[in-house]
């Protein structure tokens, strides 16, 4: 880069960048972040272990939802985690939490998802997708539908075709 005065600069290469909350990595891989988020998530695991000396249901579910799930939630739309190893990460975090609640321990993980009426992080994510695609072709969002869909021209294919004579 040159300055006004004819002096040259070199500009700093970074690898990664911090928007809003989400690393950005130089090669858009959201690895470091997600570990990031369950490092996060696993300290306020640990303090609600440390600090609630009794969990019941209600109790978690405040707390979870309020303190732990906003984590694991923020920025998803954006960071999509496409590799098995990061799905699992993420909904090992979820996993761990709902381990909290003493009489649900002996329970599977699906089973203690049921008794909270909690969905796995994957269906959330993919929920909040299908949120979002509706908006932006409802024109919902102040987004033009057509940067991101082609929409076939579908007229006349619902009308009931005339059976020849």
């Amino acid at each position: 880069m040159i300055d006004e005065n004819g002096n040259v600069h070199k500009l700093a290469r970074d690898f990664s960048e911090k928007d809003l909350g989400v690393l950005f990595t130089n090669n858009l891989n959201f690895e470091t972040h997600i570990n990031n988020t369950v490092n996060k998530v696993n300290k306020i695991i640990g303090l609600i272990r440390r600090k609630f000396t009794f969990m019941d249901k209600s109790l978690f579910l405040t707390l979870y939802k309020s303190l732990v799930r906003s984590h694991l939630d923020y920025g998803n739309l954006i960071y999509f985690p496409y590799t098995k190893k990061c799905k699992q990460v993420l909904e090992n975090a979820q996993r761990r939490a709902t381990r909290l609640i003493p009489e649900f321990r002996g329970l599977s993980y699906q089973e203690r998802l049921k008794e909270l009426n909690l969905p796995t992080l994957d269906y959330r994510r993919k929920r909040f997708d299908m949120i979002q695609v509706f908006k932006i072709i409802h024109e919902v969002d102040d987004i033009n539908a057509s940067v991101f869909f082609n929409f076939a021209d579908n007229s006349g294919t619902r009308e009931k075709k005339k059976k020849p004579d």
